[in-house]
């Protein structure tokens, strides 16, 4: 199965630690239908994007999905989704796993956030 990730399990991130033994398949983005907004940590969103938010996508075990439900606090916090992303030097398509925040964010709490489309 394929995990896709665009905030602190990437590369050289915090919690990269997390997919040791996770075998690397690439650079991904995700299609303009999702928006990454940033303070201190990123949260991905259904929310409409000019470019889609861009991230690592990583082979992975049932085991290391399970570890990595308890970091992300699948179902409470984030909720994992199968969404499809693509690689835009390849132009391969990939359905993926991926942890997407609910959108329950009101207007004043946007005032800390930046929107990006890679973290």
């Amino acid at each position: 199965m394929y995990l896709y990730v665009y905030g602190t399990l990437k590369k050289n991130r915090h919690n990269h630690k997390y997919l040791d033994g996770a075998e690397f398949i690439g650079n991904f983005i995700t299609s303009k239908d999702f928006t990454l907004a940033v303070s201190e940590l990123p949260f991905m969103i259904k929310r409409p994007s000019k470019s889609g938010v861009r991230g690592e996508v990583y082979k992975i075990n049932s085991k290391l999905l399970k570890d990595i439900d308890m970091l992300e606090g699948h179902p409470l916090f984030y909720k994992r989704e199968k969404i499809t992303v693509y690689n835009e030097d390849t132009q391969e398509t990939l359905k993926v796993y991926a942890y997407i925040h609910p959108d329950i964010f009101n207007q004043d709490f946007w005032l800390g956030y930046e929107i990006k489309n890679e973290f």
